[in-house]
């Protein structure tokens, strides 16, 4: 059934640099979401040392933190003004303190086994902290890149072409990487891999804030508003406590201790040693000043104090990055806390920049979200789409380690998969036109699932069979892609247009909160699965946990996409309907105007 011929206004369009700029994003994201998807539950269980029933328990508990942490992520953005606009400044902030968290996660200490579950549980929740910080307002910037819907479908899939890109880099290349860089030891081959994707998403990340630009607006004037007293108590505690660490360091080299003797001369030399005691020297200083300067004249104090206090803490995080590559096994958790600690300070510091209220109390915000049909279907689907990717995903290394007992096909098989779901996203803004949103989304899931429930055929041996089976599940899965979020846009327009209030932050922190659930799920069910059928790591599996691992494989993810192509038949809003409230919508900014 073809869809209603839809045109779009030239006012609408958005140039290839622009869309390509913003798959930039995605790519950076995905650096760290693929490396997730299919490495963690394998390095934590194989590399780090704690159990799969361990790390699928974590997975779950961290998540509880992402029930506040994304939808406050979301309306912090929605509020947020700068210069730069709503969501983008937040591109921008994050990338350095994501990487940084990304090696911290992908660092094994010395620990017994109950510090190493603590210290996954701190740096991964870091990380996952941060990635929030990040990927919300990144994905929400698409909701304001364009007022047009089928222009959005456009933006996601040149979006996904990055996203498919990075991913099978990361898919392909990070084993390879992890070996060549460790030498034999896989501990200090996932570190340095990680410092190398960080510095790539640094890159990226920036590329993407440079080149993107913010055009749909909310629908009421809003005037900044600070909240002045607790902010004031906050950073000037806050400045103290900095002055007051480096001042301490300075005199008796107790807390930071950089000692370029100690085997730290390739990073720390005689002289970076010193000037970096110089700037902690003036730092210390100024935010000493400025700290009184805050509490005494307000006004002159705040942006000199924010800068600071920023760089101050940067160069604080970077020490603990420095003196963790050498540090002892009893101070290992201290620094995490720290880091953790100083980075959430200044995630609140920038925060804190510039906010501004609505009209109403964040509770309408979150009434308009709950209400809305549309919204509460598509965060059914993709939590069960998302589960099952993590269920699959997480169980193709030990399949092919265990079952084909050909790791080395690992990165092939992934790469295939990242190739089929390129060249599906390259078609589905043309399908979309032609067969609409809502249809080509059911059929991706729906189908490609039933050929994931394909995977329980194959022997040992019928390694053609597998890779056919995984090119062509993910051909057909991969129009959903570019679809999902597109009609997430679709709800914040729709939440709109029928309350009078644009949350576009809010409804895509919600996405990114399924996302994240959705994998954790996975993985949870996924370690719960090896548990129940017996497996331990590192040696020759017993048929009962090699039945686990091939049903981890097929029926299990294939039931979960099924369900999900179920259920999105529910989704109410068509491509029709969309140009209808569109152009409602633009009259009423119209008026405003």
């Amino acid at each position: 059934m073809k869809a209603e011929k839809i045109i779009i206004p030239p006012a609408d369009r958005i140039s290839l640099k622009e869309k390509i700029g913003y798959s930039f994003g995605d790519a950076a994201s995905n650096l760290y979401w693929k490396t997730f998807e299919w490495y963690l539950m394998f390095f934590y269980t194989d590399v780090f040392g704690i159990s799969a029933a361990a790390v699928g328990t974590m997975l779950m508990v961290t998540r509880l933190a992402d029930a506040v942490a994304d939808p406050v992520m979301g309306s912090i953005a929605d509020r947020t003004q700068t210069r730069w606009g709503h969501f983008r400044p937040y591109v921008l902030w994050g990338a350095l303190p994501l990487a940084v968290a990304g090696v911290f996660t992908f660092t094994t200490p010395h620990l017994s086994g109950g510090g190493k579950v603590i210290y996954a549980y701190i740096t991964y929740s870091l990380l996952m902290f941060i990635y929030t910080a990040v990927n919300i307002p990144y994905s929400a910037l698409m909701g304001v890149i364009s007022p047009n819907s089928l222009e959005r479908t456009s933006i996601s899939s040149i979006r996904f072409i990055g996203a498919f890109t990075a991913g099978t880099f990361i898919q392909y290349f990070t084993l390879k990487f992890v070996g060549w860089f460790g030498q034999g030891n896989d501990a200090r081959g996932w570190q340095l891999t990680m410092v190398f994707y960080g510095i790539l998403a640094i890159i990226l990340l920036v590329l993407c804030f440079l080149t993107t630009h913010e055009r749909v607006t909310p629908p009421v004037h809003i005037a900044p508003k600070w909240n002045r007293p607790f902010f004031v108590t906050a950073i000037a505690l806050y400045l103290f406590l900095i002055a007051g660490v480096l001042s301490y360091d300075l005199a008796t080299g107790k807390i930071l201790q950089l000692p370029y003797e100690a085997g730290l001369s390739p990073l720390m030399t005689p002289a970076i040693y010193i000037a970096m005691k110089a700037i902690y020297c003036l730092l210390a200083v100024i935010i000493a000043i400025t700290g009184v300067g805050l509490m005494l004249v307000y006004k002159w104090a705040r942006r000199v104090t924010i800068y600071f206090s920023l760089a101050s803490g940067l160069l604080f995080i970077l020490t603990l990055f420095v003196r963790s590559l050498h540090t002892t096994q009893q101070s290992t958790l201290i620094l995490a806390v720290a880091f953790v600690l100083n980075c959430a300070i200044i995630f609140y510091l920038i925060n804190q920049i510039k906010t501004f209220e609505q009209d109403t109390a964040i509770k309408r915000d979150l009434g308009s979200l709950f209400s809305s049909v549309p919204w509460i279907m598509l965060v059914g689907v993709l939590l069960l789409v998302l589960a099952a990717f993590a269920v699959k995903g997480s169980a193709s290394t030990y399949y092919f380690k265990y079952y084909l007992h050909r790791e080395s096909l690992v990165g092939a098989f992934m790469v295939v998969n990242g190739f089929a779901f390129i060249a599906a996203v390259m078609l589905a803004t043309r399908l979309t036109k032609i067969f609409g949103k809502k249809p080509l989304f059911i059929f991706a899931i729906g189908g490609g699932g039933l050929v994931i429930g394909g995977f329980c055929l194959p022997g040992s041996t019928d390694i053609t069979m597998i890779f056919a089976l995984q090119i062509i599940s993910s051909f057909i899965i991969g129009f959903n892609s570019p679809l999902v979020w597109a009609m997430f846009a679709d709800t914040a327009d729709h939440a709109e247009w029928r309350t009078g209030r644009r949350n576009t932050g809010l409804f895509f922190a919600s996405a990114i909160f399924a996302t994240k659930v959705g994998f954790a799920f996975g993985a949870w069910v996924f370690g719960l699965l090896l548990t129940y059928f017996g497996y331990v790591a590192n040696v020759e599996q017993s048929a009962r946990s090699m039945h686990g691992i091939i049903l981890s494989m097929s029926w299990i993810p294939c039931g979960m996409m099924v369900l999900a192509a179920a259920l999105m038949l529910l989704y109410p809003l068509s491509d029709p309907l969309m140009v209808k409230i569109e152009a409602e919508l633009k009259q009423r900014r119209g008026e405003i105007e």
